[in-house]
């Protein structure tokens, strides 16, 4: 009971518990009919002359509000209550385990939005790091575009590995291209060709079994064959310029030579429309064995010769 000027108050708190499962129909509080009397209560007080009065008292206002509810989940429910929304239907003693289900958002916990279970998505989804203005994608099916920041658009999806030091994976028409710090250096093609910028370190061997050959002949005139290749130094420049001087064969006069056109091969450059020729230097060992050997042959030839004489 609080008592103001002029004015009484009294107050009382009811509780109650319900139990039901959840189905199709909504289930919602309301007070319906409530009736309010002063049940007989009266208010006493002396007049002048000091005798008692009773009179009738009157109820001047009803206030009724819920002041709290508490939920007491299942194994399938779908809850609205202030901490948040959860639906979860839960089979298993295990949380994690991949009989249960369940998807929450709770603005007030660290996971403010959780989902167990496979997550389903129709058109795009867009995520960035607070604070941040880039964003990338997870886009399933048919890709247009993906907006990157205010200033750059790329055509496919990317995968971020790190967003604040831009490594990720993206892919494009038959390819998938790997960038480190800004930096493409890597591309995978669906042929499975790898295109690599710099050098690869590492223990290699190439395939060479008979049974997926045929047609195999000896290498002739390997001796000509060399002798018409040019070996010469040279400086790199341009995206490989870092690489400085360096020895080997210039592409274009290599594909010149007759037999030879078959370890010179033009690929796609990391620019749109570009093209660029490679050498397959490991190809020209064999080519080396059989013109020494062709070089032996005739020097055996002149040994001959010369004991003749």
């Amino acid at each position: 009971m609080v008592t103001s000027t002029g004015l009484t108050t009294y107050s009382t708190t009811k509780s109650a518990t319900v139990n039901f499962t959840s189905a199709t129909t909504d289930h919602y509080w309301h007070i319906d009919d409530l009736v309010v009397t002063n049940n007989g209560f009266t208010e006493t007080y002396e007049e002048v002359a000091g005798k008692p009065v009773a009179a009738s008292v009157d109820i001047k206002g009803v206030n009724i509000a819920f002041s709290a509810m508490a939920h007491t989940p299942g194994n399938k429910k779908v809850e609205i209550a202030p901490g948040g929304i959860q639906a979860v239907s839960l089979l298993h003693a295990t949380l994690e385990n991949s009989s249960n289900k369940f998807i929450r958002i709770s603005p007030t916990e660290v996971k403010t939005f959780e989902i167990q279970g496979t997550s389903h998505h129709t058109g795009s989804m867009y995520w960035k790091a607070a604070g941040a203005s880039a964003q990338t994608s997870v886009i399933g099916g048919a890709v247009s575009s993906v907006t990157v920041d205010a200033s750059t658009s790329v055509t496919s999806p990317k995968y971020i590995l790190d967003e604040a030091t831009n490594y990720y994976i993206s892919d494009a028409t038959n390819q998938m291209n790997f960038t480190v710090a800004g930096t493409t250096g890597m591309r995978l093609s669906n042929a499975g060709a790898l295109l690599v910028k710099d050098d690869i370190t590492g223990f290699s061997t190439a395939l060479s079994d008979r049974k997926f050959k045929e047609n195999v002949i000896q290498i002739g005139g390997g001796l000509n064959k060399i002798l018409q290749l040019r070996g010469v130094e040279f400086d790199w420049k341009g995206d490989y310029k870092h690489k400085g001087h360096d020895i080997g064969f210039i592409a274009q006069e290599v594909e010149t030579v007759d037999g030879l056109d078959s370890i010179v091969k033009e690929i796609d450059g990391w620019e749109d429309e570009d093209k660029i020729k490679t050498v397959s230097y490991d190809k020209v060992i064999p080519l080396l064995v059989e013109a020494i050997k062709e070089q032996q042959k005739q020097i055996d030839e002149l040994k001959q010769k010369l004991e003749e004489l």
